[in-house]
């Protein structure tokens, strides 16, 4: 997986955002950036490798979007990231960094 591939039409694009607070509260969300910088990324790094994840980036966001954190993820295919979501071990470790779980929005690379 290269960090510098361009995305190009076909591919997708998948963008993975956690919410700044609790739903309905302005209590924030209590999210651990180093957690999931360090352990959780390398593991979608090392799942998503072999199932057709091109690139991957991790942003901070200004809390007045309603997000915290954003991953933004270019795949071979809408499949190949649907194949990772499957994966129990990537799935269950949302809850080791995040109270809430993340909003995705998915998009297919068109020019």
């Amino acid at each position: 997986m290269s960090s510098s591939t361009a995305p190009v039409p076909g591919d997708a694009i998948v963008s993975i955002l956690y919410p700044a607070t609790l739903p309905g509260t302005s209590t924030p969300n209590k999210f651990d950036l180093e957690y999931y910088v360090s352990k959780h990324i390398p593991l979608v790094k090392a799942r998503g490798a072999a199932l057709g994840l091109k690139s991957i980036a991790v942003a901070t966001l200004d809390p007045s979007t309603g997000y915290a954190v954003e991953c933004v993820a270019v795949w071979e295919n809408v499949e190949a990231f649907g194949a990772l979501t499957k994966d129990e071990e990537i799935m269950g470790d949302v809850t080791n960094f995040s109270e809430v779980p993340p909003t995705a929005r998915i998009g297919k690379v068109v020019g």
